[in-house]
């Protein structure tokens, strides 16, 4: 019980600063949990905005059709071959160069875990070839990446590991 409650004879200026004191602390408290508050939904807003924009952009894609442009992000299959000689398999330029919509080709994501290279590789079905492009989807799960079965994607040829003829 405070003293107040009490009835003991106590400083009323005493008893009035503690409680403006507790009140603003009080008041601080508040505030301070208002502008986490804020800060919250300010950035649930960032966040909603920016998931609209990503909605919109594959909404897009998937209505014109267009193939993501991916290169940057695969493996460059001739580039390790060269480098690595008999150790690293990949097919020749000109063992590829005859591939069309009748084919899988296999191509790597390259991803990093520290310094470690820890690359997946998966296989697209070739929709179309041209000016050493190819457009095709991605044909099987990936565990690392997160692209869906059927994402349209493009890279330059030179990402081929590994081609076969597509099963009639």
């Amino acid at each position: 019980m405070s003293t107040i409650q009490s009835g003991e004879n106590t400083n009323g200026e005493e008893a009035t600063r503690a409680l403006y004191y507790t009140i603003a602390e009080m008041s601080k408290k508040i505030e301070d949990q208002e502008f986490e508050i804020k800060a919250y939904k300010l950035y649930i807003a960032e966040m909603e905005e920016v998931l609209k924009k990503a909605t919109e952009i594959v909404q897009s894609q998937e209505q014109d059709g267009s193939f993501e442009n991916v290169g940057n992000k695969l493996a460059n299959a001739d580039e390790l071959k060269s480098r690595y000689g008999d150790d690293f398999k990949a097919p020749d330029k000109e063992d590829i160069s005859s591939i069309d919509s009748n084919y899988l080709v296999k191509v790597c994501y390259k991803s990093y875990i520290g310094d470690d290279w820890n690359g997946e590789r998966f296989w697209v079905d070739v929709v179309h070839v041209e000016d050493n492009i190819i457009s095709g989807l991605v044909s099987n799960s990936l565990v690392n990446v997160n692209w869906q079965l059927g994402k349209k994607i493009s890279f330059p040829i030179e990402c081929v590991y590994d081609y076969k003829q597509k099963s009639v």
